[in-house]
């Protein structure tokens, strides 16, 4: 088995990846995003880049961008501020929920077949630009898919079936969207009926239903959590997280965990006038795991090795 990360600036050794944020977003650019949320607008390389040198200086190493195809990506500023900052970008493919795709978007309009690939050439020889529709040699890294709040509707069903079709060809993991942390055994069970292993899945966004319960019957399949609520309180404290987090670590499952803010809106970041910004997780969460009981060991799996094995592209 060879395993490399596949970022904006180029290939990677897991071992370079560093302490990883598993879902964030770097550039957002004017379009429908902000047309349905005004705060989806991350439009300024240099706050983005003022923001990433904030993380890293903070013990911060790479991020996941989750900005998949057609929702207002930029490659190139990507790149840019990857290299301006020094930390990795490990850039998406794939397909966003619906509601951000006009009606005649090809999401719509071509098969499952052809969106794959799509998917594929973008790992394999780059992305497009989203803005302009210019090709680019900046490869993405992961493939994504959504759900909605527990169900799947028959367009996600299709992106998620190019995804595990693409998935198969290039070996990059699936990242996924579920929707207040609905549907994870659900898109599981979709991917797996194309041959999707769920050791090459990562779910986001589950803290947003922090049932204990359900998160231990995901991990038991083998695929990965993301926890991306941290300092997002209108969801749930971060106390409500920790207790999550420690009782996942206690039962067993912290090798199937990854942590980040999903830090999407300007709203979350520093450099727009806002905050906590991107720094607050490994300066304030992790202090308070750490305090809560959570061993330097346990924390290293959840930012270090985890992410480096997930997010890693793998083939035979």
């Amino acid at each position: 088995m060879s395993e490399t990360i596949r970022t904006v600036l180029g290939d990677i050794p897991p071992d370079r990846l560093g302490v990883t944020h598993a879902h964030e977003h770097t550039i957002i650019l004017p379009g429908e995003s902000s047309r349905l949320n005004p705060s989806l607008l991350l439009d300024s390389p240099e706050k983005t880049t003022a923001e990433l040198l904030d993380f890293k200086a903070s013990g911060g190493m790479s991020v996941v961008d989750a900005q998949p195809i057609g929702v207002e990506r930029s490659p190139r500023l990507m790149q840019e501020v990857s290299r301006y900052s020094g930390v990795n970008i490990i850039a998406c493919t794939g397909f966003h929920r619906p509601c951000f795709y006009p009606e005649n978007h090809f999401l719509r309009t071509d098969s499952a077949e052809r969106l794959a690939g799509r998917i594929e050439r973008e790992i394999v020889s780059g992305m497009i630009d989203d803005t302009t529709g210019e090709a680019t040699d900046i490869k993405a890294g992961l493939i994504k898919f959504t759900s909605e709040y527990h169900y799947v509707p028959p367009l996600s069903q299709k992106a998620a079936e190019a995804a595990a079709i693409a998935q198969h060809k290039t070996g990059a993991t699936i990242l996924t969207h579920t929707e207040m942390g609905t549907c994870g055994l659900e898109q599981i069970e979709l991917a797996g009926r194309y041959g999707v292993k769920p050791s090459r899945m990562v779910l986001s966004h589950l803290d947003r239903n922090p049932d204990p319960y359900l998160h231990k019957e995901i991990a038991s399949t083998g695929a990965f959590l993301v926890y991306d609520g941290i300092a997002r309180t209108k969801y749930w404290p971060d106390s409500t997280i920790l207790d999550l987090l420690l009782e996942m670590i206690d039962s067993g499952y912290d090798s199937r965990i990854m942590l980040a803010m999903d830090a999407a809106t300007r709203t979350t970041w520093t450099h727009y006038g806002y905050g906590p910004g991107l720094t607050y997780l490994l300066k304030t969460f992790i202090p308070r795991l750490r305090q809560a009981g959570a061993t330097q060991e346990e924390v290293d799996l959840l930012l270090l090795v985890n992410p480096a094995k997930a997010l890693a592209l793998q083939w035979d």
